[in-house]
């Protein structure tokens, strides 16, 4: 199923006055794939041909068009076009060329995951893949969660429908109801980041353009990780050993060697030898994306004397969250001028709900999306629906909890959860969501601890909070990160935070701001809330 998602490819939208016919083309090969779900399955079963090419293209004069990959054809496709035809085209194509491909063998796969849940005595498959939260009612601690920060997602998605609605017109985006998913610059809708080129609340105030900064001060990439570096030891953090410079990649290699580039790091389990492996690119994104992974990495040295076993964050949600805490710190308006990127650390309230908005596209947009992706596969884990019912709960659920449609009508026969990798390729994705929310809670634990927060103090609020510097925000996260998965999370989410539960409070604190502007500029345009 993975390999029917990596290798699929479409062609590029052309308008032609008689619609062009799509001819699918399947090319079947074999790759053996072990499923290990038991001995017995093993010794019985020991692979599965799963492996397909996918190509779609179009019946027209032009026969040797360029056919487009998701990376980074697609993704650059969806992030700038603002033709809703050729953005509902790609999409089709995308879905069809993925999804549709692999549904009867995922319905193999379904069987195989509730055969898994019984031999190792769990009540479902959906039990049994979010058992390491050691919560047992962890789907309802998910579901109140969401609950809770589904105030601010309503509010924005109210605001950006808003700003839709006057970008493409009443007859595109209607004014209540759901958002076409194929409009919000990103193949499944998950970030809308790419929506604020129409949608800043205050687009006449002058937008920072960091990455400019960062090539007039000469930045190089091994700057980015110096930076980093300095950032984490400046919190009573170790330098990086010796290792990790010399084994890491850091740039493109000059050789043009074959390397997947997304960032990622590693550890080599010797207690010496961490690295990451990244083309980092001379920009503002990437210098942020160096501090998250550079959390991974540190995550890694703080546990390194822990039993092998306990080499990991405490629960799936800690590593991604512990780097994104760090981001998140280094992303503040306090931090940018510290590096000497912008003139004043001080913003205006213009300035400030900008920010926030840019941020909540990312991080607020992304709550339900990764909500629906498991809430999906626990309902279908459990016998609780039929096959060919499969895709029609995928778009009751992005449309009850999303608020988010397709751009054409879906059938049965459709399978557009595949056309998702992790979906494809079966790897959980609460842990996304769960870090989302307590990278906030970090955060939230780190400026208090630094004097840099004061809930109470409205020239201290928690998105300008930047711990650079603070040996006591430090303290904390030390401890817990040493910990690794040796105690139940809860005891490390204690030992840092003082809660012994996933809190969103931090993040319901962070996006106040936003939250307060867009419910009243939602009120001022008669904006319809919900849907």
């Amino acid at each position: 199923m993975e390999s029917v998602y990596s290798t699929a490819t479409i062609v590029p939208y052309t308008k032609h006055k008689n619609k062009a016919h799509i001819i699918k083309k399947v090319n079947n090969t074999k790759k053996s794939v072990k499923l290990k779900i038991s001995v017995k399955k093993e010794n019985n079963n020991n692979s599965q041909n799963v492996q397909k090419s996918s190509q779609t293209r179009f019946s027209s004069d032009n026969k040797s068009q360029k056919k487009l990959r998701l990376e980074p054809d697609l993704v650059k496709i969806m992030a700038q076009s603002e033709d809703p035809e050729e953005l509902g085209h790609v999409w089709k194509a995308w879905h069809d060329a993925t999804g549709r491909k692999i549904k009867n063998k995922y319905v193999t796969y379904v069987e195989l995951m509730k055969e898994i849940a019984t031999l190792n005595n769990f009540s479902s498959a959906g039990k049994y893949w979010t058992h390491a939260y050691e919560d047992p009612d962890f789907e309802k601690t998910v579901e109140d969660l969401w609950k809770e920060v589904k105030p601010l997602y309503l509010q924005l998605h109210a605001y950006v429908r808003h700003r839709l609605r006057k970008k493409y017109g009443s007859k595109v985006v209607r004014r209540e109801g759901y958002i076409p998913g194929h409009l919000l610059g990103d193949m499944w809708a998950q970030s809308w980041i790419h929506v604020h080129r129409f949608a800043m609340p205050y687009p006449n105030v002058t937008k920072l353009d960091l990455t400019k900064a960062i090539m007039e001060k000469n930045f190089t990439e091994i700057v980015f990780f110096k930076i980093a570096e300095d950032f984490f030891h400046s919190i009573g953090f170790p330098m990086l050993p010796s290792t990790f410079w010399n084994n890491s990649i850091l740039a493109r290699p000059r050789d043009n060697r074959e390397l997947v580039c997304h960032g990622s790091a590693w550890d080599m389990y010797d207690g010496q030898d961490f690295r990451i492996k990244m083309c980092t690119q001379v920009t503002y994104d990437d210098l942020v994306i160096v501090h998250h992974e550079m959390g991974h990495v540190y995550y890694y040295m703080q546990y390194k004397d822990q039993p092998i076993i306990f080499r990991e964050g405490g629960n799936p949600g800690f590593h991604e969250a512990i780097g994104d805490t760090i981001a998140l710190s280094v992303s503040s308006p306090v931090h940018t001028a510290r590096l000497g990127l912008t003139e004043s650390s001080s913003y205006s309230t213009e300035e400030d709900i900008n920010f926030l908005f840019l941020m909540a596209l990312q991080k607020v947009a992304f709550l339900p999306f990764a909500y629906v992706v498991d809430k999906w596969r626990w309902i279908i884990f459990g016998d609780e629906t039929n096959p060919k019912n499969y895709n029609g709960l995928w778009w009751k659920l992005r449309e009850e909890i999303q608020g988010i449609e397709p751009p054409i009508d879906r059938t049965k026969e459709d399978f557009d959860p595949g056309a998702k990798y992790h979906i494809a390729a079966n790897v959980p994705y609460i842990r996304y969501l769960v870090s989302f929310i307590i990278q906030f809670q970090f955060l939230e634990a780190v400026c208090l601890a630094s004097g840099q927060y004061d809930p109470g103090d409205v020239h201290r609020p928690l998105h300008r909070c930047d711990i650079y510097g603070s040996l006591e925000a430090g303290i904390g996260l030390k401890q817990m990160m040493r910990l690794g998965a040796s105690k139940p999370w809860p005891d490390a989410m204690e030992m840092l935070t003082g809660y012994r539960t996933m809190q969103t409070k931090g993040l319901l604190a962070y996006f106040h701001p936003l939250y307060l502007w867009l419910r009243d500029e939602n009120k001022r345009n008669h904006e319809p809330i919900g849907f």
